[in-house]
């Protein structure tokens, strides 16, 4: 990422990340984070058949305000969660502080990551890949840090192809969509037809899973009218 973009971008991430995390601790008591966390530990139990929660390694990548590793951690799963944006992890610090003996929390990159090979169980993440400078290396390091046998469980969506940022985030100050239309148009993940893009990368590395609507089941009825023109993807990637 140029130092121009990363700037801008770090400092996007910065300005929101009180508001952010204010709507993350929403989603956690409220009816999203029980079907979020119905799902995730749906997918994991039911590939992990015979360990419990407590035995599974879970990292949590681009964690922002922490929502994946409060819910997950609460359920008992020790998680390892990484962001490379000082005040998200501040807030996600906040956030999973009743969990922090099973929460690590590291500054790191989602593409160059210091865990050793096959340090992990599970590999989660939300809303992130389409933010990435380098998303395929960012592939790449998350299979690398997998087990095998392994699951990748990735979320998002086509934010940017399809929809213009302003109509399905009318509740955000206008500084702040413009500001990340500006940084999303610099993106490569941008413009790209997701998932099937994502499963040209992934299928030499993973064998996948993939429902293109998984909001159908984890958003609450105000989101699927908002991100009706963009629905949320799920992959699943077993490392063999």
């Amino acid at each position: 990422m140029s130092n121009e973009l990363l700037k801008a971008t770090q400092k996007y991430w910065s300005g929101r990340a009180q508001n952010y995390s204010a709507y993350t601790r929403h989603e956690m008591v409220g009816e999203q984070g029980r079907k979020w966390l119905c799902l995730l530990n749906h997918l994991i139990r039911t590939h992990f058949p015979h360990r419990t929660p407590e035995s599974i390694e879970v990292l949590d990548v681009g964690t922002g305000a922490g929502f994946f590793a409060t819910i997950l951690a609460g359920y008992g799963y020790p998680i390892t969660a990484i962001d490379c944006n000082e005040a998200m992890l501040e807030e996600a610090s906040q956030n999973t502080r009743k969990y922090r003996k099973r929460v690590a929390l590291w500054k790191m990159e989602a593409e160059d990551m210091f865990f050793p090979d096959e340090s992990f169980d599970v590999v989660i993440s939300r809303n992130v890949m389409w933010n990435m400078q380098n998303p395929e290396a960012a592939y790449i390091e998350w299979h690398r840090v997998l087990k095998k046998g392994g699951m990748l469980l990735n979320f998002d969506a086509n934010w940017y192809r399809h929809i213009h940022y302003h109509m399905i985030h009318e509740h955000l100050p206008a500084y702040d969509i413009d500001t990340i239309d500006a940084i999303a148009g610099q993106l490569p993940a941008s413009d790209k037809q997701r998932p099937d893009w994502d499963r040209r990368i992934l299928e030499p590395y993973f064998r996948l899973t993939i429902d293109e609507n998984i909001g159908l089941w984890v958003y609450d009825e105000e989101e699927r009218k908002r991100y009706e023109r963009v629905p949320l993807f799920m992959i699943q990637g077993i490392k063999e």
